[in-house]
C-alpha cells in the first residue's frame, strides 16, 4: 500500500489523486447524501406517526476525473490501466474493495465496490485526454482507520491430574482456563473486528463487553479460525467454512467493540498453554 498524501485516493492498489498529477486526476469528488429507511407507520386513530426504527443507507461516492497527459497513447493506455483497477471485481459475488484516502493528515478508508465508470473520449482526438466519471458503492455506512489495531492474549496451562466434577460425559482430566488483556478502543462507532484463534485448544470463547464470540470445536496446534464480525465469515486457514461451530450466545451483528477501555476475555481448553486468540480492528467512525 502507498503512503497516501492529503487528496489521494487508492483503489486496491491503485492511486489516483485530486491534489497532484497522476495519470488519473480528480477533478470533482462527492458522497451523495445517504437515503434513510424506517418503519413508520400512520397511526389510524390520530394525525401523526407511529416512529419505528431508522436504517441509513450507504451513500454513493461520485468521482469527475481526466485521464492523460503526453498525447492520446498515454492517455489510452492509463485509461486502460483505470478500467481494469474499476472492473477488477465485476465478475466475483461477494467481492469486496478497499478504497482508502487522504485527508488532514489522516488516511482512513470505505469497503466497498467500484460501480457505473462514464469516459468521454470527445477530447482525446484534438487534446489528447479522456474525461469522464466513476461510481463507488460503499458496503456499509461506517469509515475506518487505515491503520489496524491488534491485541494478542493466551492461555495459561491447563490443571490435570484428576476427574472434573460434576462428572459428565465424555469424561476430562483437563479443566478450561481463561486469560484477559485491555486495549483502548478509538473512534466515535463501534468497531468490527477479526477474531483469530490459534491451536491447540477446544471450545474457544472470547468475548467483551455486551458480546461473546464461541466456537464448539477443536482447533489443532497448526490450524487457526478467523471469525470477521464485519463480513460474518468463519474461515479456517485451510479455507473451510466453521460457521456451523458458533455457539448459540454468538451473535456477530452485535459483536463490535464500543469507543473507549475494552477488555478482551479469552478462554478455551488447552493442556500445553500455546493457544491463543488475536483480536484486530479499525477504529470506526460515522463521518468522512
Amino acid at each position: 500500500m502507498a503512503v497516501l498524501q492529503d487528496g489521494d485516493f487508492e483503489l486496491d492498489g491503485y492511486l489516483f489523486s485530486g491534489s497532484r498529477e497522476q495519470p488519473l486526476y480528480v477533478m470533482g469528488f462527492n458522497i451523495d447524501p445517504g437515503r434513510s429507511r424506517n418503519q413508520d407507520v400512520p397511526n389510524p386513530m390520530a394525525p401523526e406517526l407511529l416512529q419505528g426504527r431508522d436504517v441509513r443507507t450507504p451513500p454513493l461516492w461520485r468521482f469527475g476525473f481526466r485521464v492523460g497527459h503526453g498525447g492520446a497513447a498515454a492517455t489510452l493506455a492509463s485509461l486502460a490501466g483505470l478500467t481494469r483497477a474499476w472492473n477488477a471485481l465485476a465478475a466475483v459475488p461477494g467481492a469486496e474493495s478497499v478504497l482508502r484516502y487522504a485527508i488532514a493528515g489522516r488516511t482512513r478508508l470505505v469497503y466497498g465496490r467500484a460501480r457505473e465508470m462514464f469516459p468521454d473520449y470527445s477530447q482525446v482526438y484534438n487534446l489528447g485526454r479522456v474525461v469522464g466519471s466513476g461510481d463507488f458503492q460503499p458496503r456499509d455506512v461506517w469509515f475506518y482507520d487505515d491503520a489496524m489495531q491488534s491485541l494478542t492474549v493466551g492461555l495459561v496451562p491447563d490443571t490435570t491430574g484428576g476427574l472434573i466434577a460434576p462428572l459428565r460425559s465424555p469424561l476430562s482430566t483437563a479443566a478450561g482456563s481463561q486469560r484477559q488483556g485491555v486495549v483502548s478502543v478509538g473512534g466515535d462507532s463501534p468497531a468490527p473486528m477479526e477474531l483469530v484463534f490459534k491451536g491447540p485448544v477446544t471450545n474457544p470463547v472470547a468475548s467483551s463487553t455486551g458480546w461473546q464470540v464461541g466456537l464448539t470445536a477443536t482447533i489443532a496446534y497448526d490450524q487457526t479460525v478467523t471469525v470477521n464480525t464485519r463480513t460474518g465469515t468463519v474461515l479456517r486457514n485451510d479455507g473451510a467454512s466453521l460457521a456451523g461451530a458458533l455457539t448459540r450466545r454468538t451473535y456477530l451483528p452485535e459483536a463490535r467493540l464500543r469507543p473507549g477501555a475494552r477488555e478482551l476475555i479469552f478462554a478455551g481448553t488447552d493442556p500445553t498453554g500455546t493457544a491463543s486468540c488475536t483480536m484486530r480492528w479499525r477504529n470506526t467512525y460515522q463521518s468522512y
